[in-house]
């Protein structure tokens, strides 16, 4: 009997090592190439930077009210230290929330505020209208740029996106020749933010 219980406990035990050995296998492989969580506990968003994408810098925001992060293709294109290959996050807090009745006049100021944004990144800025957009669940709006940063042609995607107690800002933006090759990481990238 007590060889039975034996048995019949170290089929599964076999089974389960077997199971977390492949599981183990599963997870090296996802990290070869994969994209990486990046999470933040203080402004409650994570978001999954697909390759080539890594993370370069975080920094307070504007007056010590925020936060922003920078994912950056570390091969791409930069104007002296500037990376102009790279997806920003930012966030700053808000002490507004957001009714359904509100979105429509929210997403046009939304529009305001991003075109405007668009214009300080660099000179002779071309934006396209705002367009209504949901990522992660939060309402927003996002707006295609052109513009000139140290003489280099940048194209790129601002959105602005209102949660409880937030405002996040995400920019991708890449030199015109590098914008094709990393527009799937961005939109990868860009889909996967989750506010938590």
């Amino acid at each position: 009997m007590a060889g039975r219980r034996l048995v019949s406990f170290v089929a599964p035990a076999a089974a389960l090592c077997a199971a977390a050995g492949a599981l183990a296998v599963i997870v090296l492989l996802s990290g070869c190439g994969g994209p990486t969580t990046y999470r933040n506990d203080t402004y409650r968003f994570s978001i999954d930077v697909h390759p080539p994408l890594e993370e370069w810098k975080s920094a307070g925001a504007a007056a010590g009210r925020g936060f922003e992060v920078a994912f950056v293709d570390p091969g791409g294109a930069t104007s002296g230290d500037r990376h102009l290959d790279a997806l920003t996050v930012t966030a700053v807090t808000s002490s507004q929330s957001v009714t359904i009745d509100q979105l429509p006049q929210l997403r046009a100021d939304l529009g305001k505020l991003a075109t405007t944004m668009v214009a300080s990144l660099g000179t002779d800025t071309k934006s396209g209208a705002p367009s209504n957009v949901s990522v992660g669940g939060l309402p927003g709006i996002v707006v295609a740029y052109a513009t000139t940063i140290g003489g280099s042609r940048v194209v790129g995607w601002q959105y602005l996106l209102v949660g409880s107690g937030y405002t996040y800002g995400l920019n991708a933006g890449a030199a015109g020749g590098d914008w094709n090759r990393l527009r799937p990481a961005f939109e990868r990238t860009i889909d996967s933010f989750r506010p938590y």
